[in-house]
């Protein structure tokens, strides 16, 4: 059984370049590139669904959606898209450090 876990961290995001960064550097996408949320959520769940993780730990979504809401819509959005596609995945949002 596949115990890989995804860990991403948005408690210090205060800008769109840190958030999608982020995501593309938890999922072992390549950085050097500009992402959109399209390319981007393409990119990461392809990327896990090569991979197969088993979980996915989230940090720091409250500060996110205080400070950029959009992009934590975004990411929701991204997140209800990889569950579509590795139905096994687990994700844990971390609520208090």
């Amino acid at each position: 059984m596949n115990e890989k876990t995804v860990e991403v961290d948005f408690t210090y995001a205060k800008n769109a370049l840190f958030v999608r960064q982020t995501l593309a550097a938890a999922f072992c996408v390549p950085l050097g590139q500009e992402f959109t949320w399209d390319s981007l959520s393409a990119m990461a769940c392809d990327a896990a669904c090569a991979a197969q993780p088993s979980r996915m730990t989230v940090a720091g979504l409250s500060n996110l959606a205080v400070s950029l809401p959009d992009e934590a819509a975004m990411f929701r959005g991204f997140l209800r898209d990889i569950q579509k596609r590795l139905p096994s995945l687990i994700v844990h949002i971390v609520l208090h450090d």
